[in-house]
This record gives C-alpha cells, sequence and structure tokens, in this order.
C-alpha cells in the first residue's frame, strides 16, 4: 500500500538492471501532490484549494493502478523471509 514519493522512487528503481521490486503494486497515487503547501481559502471562508507542484506526468500511467512488481510476494506469509528466499535462491 505504499504511495505517494514512495512509488515514484519504486517506479525509478525499477528502471535499474541491478534491481527487482518485490511485493505488491503500489497504491497508484503518485501523480499529485504538494511539496511546498501553496494553498488558498475560497471566498466562503469553508473550502480550501490546495495547489499541486509536482510535474509528474510521466507517471500518470500509473495513477489508480499503482507500480507493478517484479516478483509479486504472498500476503499470509512474512515477506522479508520471502525476500531472503528469492535472494539465497538466486531468483531472477
Amino acid at each position: 500500500n505504499t504511495g505517494s514519493n514512495a512509488e515514484i522512487t519504486t517506479q525509478r528503481m525499477r528502471n535499474a538492471n541491478n534491481v527487482k521490486v518485490v511485493g505488491q503494486s503500489t497504491a497508484g497515487i503518485l501523480s499529485y501532490g504538494s511539496n511546498y503547501g501553496n494553498r488558498i481559502t475560497l471566498p466562503s471562508g469553508r473550502y480550501q484549494y490546495k495547489f499541486t507542484d509536482m510535474n509528474v506526468s510521466r507517471n500518470l500511467p500509473y495513477e489508480g493502478i499503482g507500480v507493478p512488481v517484479d516478483i509479486e510476494l504472498e500476503m499470509d506469509s512474512d515477506w522479508l523471509e520471502q525476500a531472503l528466499n528469492l535472494v539465497e535462491n538466486g531468483t531472477k
């Protein structure tokens, strides 16, 4: 259920030749956000509008879907143990 900047990091790491992403697909909420907290209060004073200041259009294909993994791990057992088994067995 990783989201936001963790998804962007995951996607960038997937592009490296020596990285395999294991687990489950991410949450799919990586294309919008605000690093600087820019917002305005609307005239009624009841609502605020928060602007996005991230230019992440390259991530739109993953919005609502998530970043896929190279190797899916089972939800019903310890992920660390599963990952260590993959390393020990030389899974590619």
